[in-house]
């Protein structure tokens, strides 16, 4: 039992604790004050491995039987991004999110670039090619045999102890891009490094295992055309940042038709799920024909197309109404383009890309 002397001691302490000041801290009897504060980002040091060569190339024995990039008439090699970056201070695994864009930006004047996919013609010698920007899927890694895995001198891991155990698939893929003149982007959320069943320390690196994703160029291509190395060029760069999954995907718009004629009302187009983005502008493609042909945003009266952005089920769809006069519908009404799908493209404000196909009838 305590007695009231014990109390009165244990009390005495209490307050005695409580008058210590603490480091930092206001004096005691000042009733007001002023921080400093400051603002940055967390930005902890990444530990990855990327290739530097991204080579694209044109496969006449092309299997489609196979999972990985030699699947396709023409694919670049697989970019394997290998995620190893540990915060060891705060002994946490830090995901990232890779953004990719790839544009075409020369061409021969034969050749002829496709946005939407098409099924290749093996006697073909006409220079066609449609090209995307493409994840791959269940890529996985593992420590070697002969490896320790371990932390380098800066708390980095050691990534030459690990190597590729599964190659990334790219037969099913769920996310991808289409590469046009203008760009496309691709987003790649990788998570953080792994730790062995029952872990639960980054300290020791023998229980981490790198978390990888991928992409590749891959695409469509008559294979038996005369291709040169000079016949077409992409540009493609990359950027990784720390970042919890972004989940940023592509936005699908189904094929669009419109009709011509004494009945034609303007045309209507609902690109869905723009999110916050805004149409920065919109064109058709046809390298057979016209090459490139990008509308005018304005005032229907005067031919040219307006936008509107309407909440949906918590979501935001962008509305492009095309005035029925508008000088690129007449043209695509025409006997050279009636009736025969048009790339599609329009552009949006975060990067995307979204490429469907035009009709007018």
């Amino acid at each position: 039992m305590k007695t009231k002397k014990s109390g009165r001691i244990a009390a005495a302490a209490l307050a005695m604790a409580m008058c210590v000041p603490g480091t930092g801290f206001a004096a005691e009897n000042d009733p007001s004050g002023s921080f400093d504060t400051s603002f940055d980002i967390y930005s902890p040091t990444l530990t990855l491995q990327v290739p530097v060569n991204l080579d694209i190339k044109v496969n006449p024995v092309a299997d489609n039987t196979v999972t990985d990039v030699n699947r396709f008439e023409v694919a670049s090699q697989s970019i394997d991004i290998w995620n190893g970056s540990v915060d060891k201070d705060a002994d946490v695994g830090i995901p990232v999110n890779v953004t990719i864009n790839a544009s075409i930006t020369e061409k021969k004047d034969e050749v002829i670039t496709e946005y939407n996919t098409f099924t290749p013609d093996i006697t073909s010698t006409n220079k066609k090619i449609n090209l995307m920007l493409t994840e791959g899927k269940d890529i996985e890694l593992q420590g070697k045999a002969s490896g320790t895995p371990a932390y380098t001198t800066d708390n980095k891991l050691d990534l030459s102890q690990y190597e590729l155990k599964t190659k990334a698939a790219y037969d099913a893929p769920d996310n991808e891009a289409a590469i046009t003149k203008y760009g496309s982007l691709l987003s790649i959320d990788i998570d953080k490094p792994a730790l062995a069943s029952g872990a639960t320390s980054y300290s020791d690196a023998t229980k981490v295992t790198p978390i990888a994703g991928a992409f590749a160029v891959t695409g469509k291509a008559n294979t038996s055309a005369d291709w040169k190395g000079d016949d077409i060029k992409v540009a493609v760069s990359y950027s990784v940042k720390a970042s919890k999954p972004r989940n940023i995907g592509q936005v699908t718009l189904t094929p669009v038709t419109w009709t011509s004629g004494t009945t034609a009302t303007d045309l209507s187009i609902t690109v869905p799920g723009v999110g916050e983005a805004t149409v920065l502008g919109v064109g058709f493609h046809n390298d057979n024909v016209y090459g490139d042909y990008l509308m005018e945003e304005g005032k229907l009266e005067e031919g040219k197309y307006k936008v509107e952005y309407v909440e949906n089920a918590g979501a935001t769809n962008a509305k492009i109404t095309v005035a029925k006069n508008n000088a690129a519908l007449e043209f695509l009404a025409g006997d050279d383009t009636k009736s025969k799908p048009q790339d599609l493209i329009i552009a949006l404000s975060d990067g995307r890309y979204v490429v469907s196909t035009f009709t007018a009838n």
